[in-house]
């Protein structure tokens, strides 16, 4: 996903979290490489660990890095399986999947009538997807760039992003 995926977050971006949950008022913050809502989002082609990939596969799911808590102050929720953990171990020199979260839509779609848990898939242009990814939960369906679109298929990795970052901040209206 562009990112430092499977592990935790810089010290830089820890300690911004960190403080500005303690301003008044502030319920949850978390980071992520993509902002919702915004018209646009990073598409990526997808496909079961396995089966290949042809054009007509080509950009179907959108992704995410997310730090641990981004479902929280997202407003969603884990129907299936877990979440991330906090401080999970990195996944150096990949030699296992990295962990996902997938939404309803992507359950649906990649794993129909199957339990998506401890399913594998992977990003592919051409060729067969192979397993980089094993779905460790299922979120709720949310709406990813626009509330006009379809609900579409979504995954999440933990990590860092690498190049630039968004800061999703939950608050009260009344400190």
């Amino acid at each position: 996903l562009g990112a430092h995926s499977g592990g935790e977050a810089s010290p830089l971006l820890t300690t911004l979290r960190e403080r500005v949950r303690e301003v008044p008022g502030v319920l949850s913050a978390s980071i992520s490489s993509v902002a919702v809502m915004r018209g646009r989002g990073v598409s990526w082609t997808v496909g079961r660990d396995g089966v290949t990939i042809t054009p007509a596969h080509f950009l179907n799911t959108s992704g995410n890095t997310v730090s641990a808590d981004y479902f929280d102050t997202m407003g969603m929720r884990i129907v299936q399986g877990r979440g991330f953990a906090e401080r999970a171990t990195a996944n150096v020199g990949h030699t296992r999947p990295t962990e996902a979260v997938i939404n309803q839509a992507f359950a649906t779609k990649f794993f129909p009538g199957s339990d998506p848990l401890g399913q594998h898939f992977g990003t592919a242009v051409a060729g067969v997807a192979s397993a980089g990814y094993e779905v460790i939960g299922v979120v709720n369906d949310a709406k990813y760039r626009s509330l006009r679109e379809p609900t579409t298929p979504v995954f999440y990795a933990l990590g860092a992003p690498s190049d630039s970052f968004v800061l999703n901040v939950r608050a009260s209206l009344w400190p």
